[in-house]
């Protein structure tokens, strides 16, 4: 009897590290790749949206990956909500520099938009989350 319980522990022993470490990883990754999901999801939304061209979008991307890398700094580093909201503000500038005036207006129309929800939400007590625009 004591064998067999030997040989049963040896064996799932083995199947934990066998078939254990890919799910371990796996479960690891599924968040990032829901991130980087919802990142493309909303580059994509902006494009179609705004009616970017192939320059704007690099463009665009480019300056949101320089902003992610900036947060991800400040995140490691514990800094104050202040600086999060500077780096959004110059985000945002270096895309509208981007921008011809009519796609300003579709993305002012857009935050208009999502304040007036905001407002109107919280008034009743329910938070919208912020867009990726």
């Amino acid at each position: 009897m004591t064998r067999i319980r030997q040989t049963l522990a040896s064996i799932l022993a083995a199947a934990a590290v066998t078939f254990g470490a890919p799910l371990l990883t796996s479960a690891q990754e599924a968040p990032r790749a829901r991130v980087e999901s919802r990142r493309g999801v909303r580059m994509q939304h902006m494009q179609q949206f705004l009616q970017l061209d192939a320059t704007q979008t690099e463009h665009v991307r480019q300056v949101m990956r320089a902003a992610r890398a900036q947060h991800q700094a400040l995140r490691a580093s514990g800094a104050l909500r202040d600086a999060h909201h500077t780096i959004r503000a110059n985000t945002m500038a270096q895309i509208r520099a981007a921008l011809r005036p009519d796609q300003l207006q579709r993305l002012d129309a857009a935050h208009a938009n999502r304040a007036h929800l905001r407002g109107a939400t919280r008034a009743r007590g329910v938070t919208v989350p912020r867009s990726g625009i």
